[in-house]
């Protein structure tokens, strides 16, 4: 076992002045870039190269990029396509010392580990913003064996990361067959069709019992976070809720078949998010549940939404947090076409839907085979 500081030098970011951006010199790699393997680009924002600051903090391809603050710990292998850049104060780079064994593949994954992660979380509690220490970073332990068996690890969690993002394209091909074939039978009739507030029996917002209290939770309520809102369909979430906290608090069921949509997300940055409640849960109060009228079915419903995400991303705002507006949610053009047709649609989804079931449980399997993986390697 080795402190990180000793094989890795780790360079802090720099306080750009924002009245100093421009539209082109170095890109700032800043802490919504940051995502959990792989730097985003999101609004990039750049600093004029002929300032000389900027070269003091400049990046290099295959640097590994932390973020110290919010959601920290999440860790990026830099690519060459984002160069050149330099790091604002937030986000930390870490590069292997000259003349040490050690592979930057194999710090990759090793800072990609749950069990990394959730130690710079723990590192951080207490602390304003979440803001880790790049001191405690710097004795972070970790396993270093011979650059024989670095790269056999490496190699192998290559080998797997191939195969989930492999399914993962292949779910995405599905999703496009689907809005592919619902723009085949509604496209024409979406910019006449009715406010989807007119489609809905009820709207309802949800809210988070307090972790005070724990007796609200541990018990067989599925509670659904933002986080939970993946796919087409969600049943349950990583937390449950107790009867008590149904009969004591505001939390409320939504109905089976409710419609539900991440309005209030930092995710919002990147992907809308909407699925299918498949049985009663209970929702916090960054989604929303639209529960459609008798003459709409759930999957037409969903897909009328989901086939305007762009639209809906382009109203994100940003304030403490990035949410769409639930009026602009509620105004949103839905066609109102007969539920015949809808039906026609929703056995066309229920079809597809067979080959998505077999290619998510073979990606949970790829998934579950990672964790083992990693949790041998590195513990």
């Amino acid at each position: 076992m080795v402190r990180l500081g000793d094989v890795c030098d780790i360079l802090n970011g720099y306080a750009f002045k924002s009245e100093e951006y421009s539209d082109s010199g170095f890109r700032i790699i800043r802490i919504s870039n940051v995502q959990k393997g792989y730097v985003e680009d999101t609004t990039p924002v750049f600093y004029p190269e002929d300032n000389p600051i900027v070269n003091k903090y400049e990046l290099f391809e295959n640097d590994l990029l932390l973020s110290l603050t919010g959601n920290v710990g999440r860790v990026a292998l830099l690519e060459k396509e984002f160069l050149p850049a330099a790091l604002n104060q937030r986000v930390a780079c870490l590069r292997p010392k000259k003349g040490t064994a050690v592979r930057t593949k194999y710090l990759f994954h090793i800072l990609n580990s749950d069990a990394f992660e959730k130690a710079c979380i723990l590192s951080s509690k207490g602390l304003a913003q979440k803001n880790m220490s790049t001191e405690w970073l710097k004795d972070y332990l970790i396993p270093l064996p011979s650059l024989e068996k670095q790269d056999e690890i490496s190699e192998t969690l290559n080998k797997v990361d191939e195969l989930i993002s492999l399914r993962k394209k292949q779910l995405q091909k599905l999703d496009d067959l689907v809005k592919a074939r619902f723009v085949e039978m509604f496209g024409e009739e979406i910019k006449c069709g009715l406010p989807l507030k007119e489609c809905c029996i009820d709207v309802r917002g949800g809210g988070t019992p307090s972790m005070q209290h724990p007796e609200y939770y541990g018990g067989n309520v599925p509670f659904i976070k933002s986080g939970d809102v993946r796919g087409d369909a969600v049943f349950s979430g990583t937390l449950w809720l107790t009867d008590k906290a149904i009969e004591e608090t505001t939390a409320k069921y939504v109905p089976q078949g409710s419609v539900l949509v991440v309005n209030r997300s930092a995710a919002l940055l990147r992907e809308f998010r909407a699925a299918i409640a498949l049985r009663p849960v209970v929702i916090n109060q960054d989604i929303k549940a639209f529960i459609p009228k008798n003459n709409y079915t759930s999957e037409y419903l969903l897909w009328a939404i989901k086939i305007q995400a762009q639209l809906l991303l382009t109203k994100v705002t940003t304030v403490l947090t990035s949410h769409i507006d639930l009026k602009d949610l509620l105004e949103l053009r839905i066609a109102d076409v007969s539920i015949k047709r809808q039906k026609e649609f929703s056995s066309f989804v229920a079809q597809v839907d067979k080959s998505k079931l077999a290619i998510q449980q073979g990606l949970n399997r790829l998934e579950q085979m990672k964790q083992a993986l990693m949790q041998k390697y590195f513990g």
